[in-house]
């Protein structure tokens, strides 16, 4: 394999399982073809939601990503499924703010999908919002702002803001151009990553029904 794209495949596993309670159970199944990667994530059934979201949106999201990255390697990209492994959903747990949490690991992260997408940056700073969010602050060269779009953007919102939750701190990330005092792409805060338009099903639909909807395997 190609060793871009091996490193390719090896961050989008470790994208994934930062947003994973139960990283340890999760694989990135994939196979690769001449000009194609086709990827199923199987992981913990606590997990299976949030991989996947409303409606599929996160895992749009993650396409978003997964085709920003290997589209530079003029390699398609597809997330054919999030499945679980069987095991039984564990309850809902509310978020629990973490007072130490250590922005560190998550910045790592985030300066590896920028290099992953291309994008030049001269800086990337976390700083404490309130006792409960955090922002990321990310400079970009001008080059890359202008070539930065809207859904990209938002996607890393998406993904950084259920990151975040999951280790105990609300996590915003926010892109500069350098020199200038606004921000690029998207909004302030998480936008909403852009999906499909849905079709008409009632808002009570199992996980079946969503990866139909998705074009994903039931």
């Amino acid at each position: 394999m190609n060793p871009r794209v091996a490193s390719a495949l090896q961050f989008f596993e470790s994208l994934v399982k930062a947003m994973a309670l139960r990283p340890d159970d999760l694989h990135v199944i994939t196979r690769k073809t001449i000009a194609a990667v086709d990827v199923v994530i199987r992981c913990n059934a606590a997990d299976t939601a949030r991989l996947i979201g409303k409606r599929g949106a996160m895992a749009d999201c993650l396409r978003v990503i997964g085709h920003a990255v290997f589209g530079q390697l003029k390699t398609q990209f597809r997330l054919d499924d999030v499945m679980d492994d069987g095991a039984e959903k564990e309850p809902f747990t509310q978020f629990r703010n973490d007072t130490k949490w250590d922005p560190t690991p998550t910045v790592d992260l985030l300066q590896t999908m920028l290099m992953q997408l291309g994008w030049m940056f001269d800086s990337i700073k976390a700083k404490e919002h309130n006792e409960w969010t955090f922002k990321i602050w990310v400079t970009v060269t001008p080059e890359t702002a202008g070539r930065m779009r809207d859904e990209i953007v938002s996607a890393i919102n998406a993904i950084f803001i259920v990151i975040g939750t999951r280790a105990g701190k609300k996590v915003f990330v926010r892109f500069q151009e350098r020199g200038q005092s606004g921000t690029v792409g998207g909004r302030d805060f998480g936008v909403p990553c852009p999906k499909r338009q849905p079709t008409a099903h009632p808002a009570s639909c199992g996980p079946d029904e969503l990866r139909r909807e998705r074009g994903m395997r039931v």
